[in-house]
Order: structure tokens, then sequence, then C-alpha cells
């Protein structure tokens, strides 16, 4: 009887119950497959973000980016849609105001993922006029100081980035451009001006003057021109012709960026994102005139400005293209200038 209870056929509950012991078993252990497949995934997926940082503040603004991302393997920017260099750290260039959507992708072992943000890019405050010239003769500062057609015939041109309606010509015979009355004049002592150029001649040619109807004496003072030498000459209005920054680099038909700047009584030319000279003597006092005029002085013989003939009312213009003109009611920095150089 003893050895026949082993073979009795088990109760109904009880295997019952060992089917649910069995079910929940198997249930925990789909849990934990999930789960460890779940973990490895997370581990295999990158960790993604970046911070930005400002090199300079306004358009054209350099910016660094920098990937905090974890488990990585590559990294790829673009900005506006556009490739950007791979890398974990780049720096860019947004040159002009307005919103920029950058975005970065990170991969590793197959997976991917990305974030985007967005950057808004402000025009200097102290930007008060800036002049591109594509298609268009209007001021893209934030004060409407529009450009006006002077002197000279005045076409459109290719610019140095190709763009076929991206710059003025002025024409092989020499032109002008006014700017806005008062304009550079309302910016005392604390002034920049910016602009690239594509002379076609190195003989007595004007970049920048000054104007005054009422008095003969100074009637045009050139703040920058070319001597008859080929000489680059730049030095912004303050009672006396010398000294002058000197640069003797520049090549016919060949573009250069120019900028002259005025910090007080210290004045210094840059030529192609470099300094090329400073020069220290009366506070600007550009206010004795009344108009600023790109491309143009009238010298009288008086006047003494170096490497000009001593003729009686002398008038010279600029020939060639002129481009990306900005002017700052401030002294630019090296970091600015560099920025505008590499726009």
């Amino acid at each position: 009887i003893q050895d026949a209870a082993y073979h009795l056929p088990a109760h109904p509950l009880l295997c019952r119950q060992n089917l649910i012991n069995m079910q929940k078993q198997l249930f925990f252990i789909l849990l934990a497959g999930i789960a460890f497949t779940s973990c490895k995934k997370e581990q295999n997926k990158p960790v993604t973000d970046f911070t930005i940082t400002n090199i300079t503040n306004f358009a054209p603004q350099r910016v660094k980016f920098t990937s905090t991302s974890v488990a990585v393997d590559s990294v790829q920017w673009l900005v506006n849609g556009r490739k950007l260099e791979s890398g974990a750290t780049i720096n860019a260039l947004l040159t002009r105001k307005g919103n920029y959507e950058v975005k970065m992708r990170v991969f590793r072992n197959g997976a991917k993922d990305s974030v985007t943000k967005t950057i808004m890019v402000q025009n200097d405050p102290a930007m008060r006029g800036c002049y591109f010239f594509n298609k268009s003769w209007s001021d893209s500062s934030d004060y409407e100081n529009d450009i006006s057609s002077g002197r000279g015939l005045l076409i459109y041109a290719p610019d140095r980035k190709n763009d076929p309606q991206g710059a003025i010509n002025v024409g092989n015979g020499g032109g002008s451009l006014d700017l806005k009355p008062n304009l550079m004049i309302d910016a005392g002592s604390h002034v920049s001006i910016s602009m690239w150029i594509k002379p076609v001649s190195l003989d007595k040619v004007a970049l920048l003057g000054y104007w005054k109807d009422d008095n003969p004496s100074v009637q045009s003072i050139p703040s920058m021109y070319i001597d008859g030498s080929g000489t680059l000459r730049m030095k912004f209005a303050d009672g006396a012709p010398a000294p002058q920054v000197e640069y003797d680099g520049l090549q016919a038909n060949t573009w250069a960026h120019v900028v002259l700047t005025a910090d007080g009584n210290v004045q210094k030319g840059y030529v192609n994102g470099q300094l090329v000279g400073t020069i220290q003597g009366n506070t600007v006092s550009a206010g004795i005139f009344n108009t600023t005029i790109l491309g143009y002085m009238y010298v009288p013989a008086q006047s003494g400005w170096v490497g000009l003939p001593a003729a009686t009312w002398t008038s010279y213009q600029f020939k060639g293209l002129l481009d990306d003109v900005r002017i700052y009611y401030k002294a630019l920095n090296q970091a600015e200038v560099t920025a505008l150089y590499e726009e």
C-alpha cells in the first residue's frame, strides 16, 4: 500500500500550482532578457550634447562648437544643412545677421544620434553702416544709412566669392560712392572702416576722402589712398598729413581687405587681416568736415599729402571694384578684423 502511494495521480490543484510557478519563472526570465537587451542597447546608444562658445560676439561671428557627448566614435557638424568639418571641437564663422541651425550628429557601432540648437547672430551695435552690394545699394546694418552712387560708371560685378552681382565696379576711369552725410563724422574719435578693394591701378587712387564745401584749404582730405608709387597710405583726419600708416604690398587686379581704426589718438592699419602699422598723434578730428566719400578726394596744393603731386585742386578717384564696406563707431580689435577678413 505504501509503495502504491507513490504512483497515485497528483491532485489537480497541485498541478495547477506547479504550472503557475513555471509560468512565473518563464515570465521573470523573459523580463530579465528584455532588461539585459535594453541595457545593452542603452550602452551602445550615444549620449549627445554640445556647447557653443563665442570667440567674437557679432556678425561675422566666430564660434566654437564643442561636443560633450560620451560613447561616440565620430562627430559630424552641419550649419543650416551645410556640412562642416568633423571633430569633437571645431570653429565656425557665421557671417551675416540671422538665425543659424546647428546640428551635431554622432555615431557609434552603427548607432547614431543627433541634437540641434539655434544661434541668433546680431549686428554689432557699433556698426553704423554695412554695404554688401548684393544687387542692392541698401545698408545692411540696423541704421539704414543707405549709400548713394557718386561719380563715374557704377555697375554690379563679380565679387571675390564669384557672386556675379556681389560687388560694385566704378570703372577703369574711376568713380566714387557717397556715404550718408555725417555718417563717419558722427563717430567722433573712435571709428573703423573695413572694405574689400580690387584696384585696376596703383597710381594715385583714392579709397576714402572727407569733404568740406566752405573751406577751400581743407576742401578734401584723403584718409585712405594709394600714392604715385603704389604705396597704400592710411590716416583718419587729425589735423596733420603725417605720420601715416604705409603698406607696399598691394597688387593690381587682386582683392585685398583693408581696415583703418582709430581709438582716440591711436590709429592702426590692417591689410588682409594683418596689422601693418600703428601711428599715434593728434586725436581724430573728422568733425570739421561734413561729407565722407568712398573712392574720391579733391586735394588742394597746400595740403602736403605724401605721394601726391602739388597741383592746385587735383581730384583722384578709385579705379576698380569695391565690396563689403563696413563702418563702426569703435576701434575694431585684431579678432574682429580677422573675422572680417576670413568671412
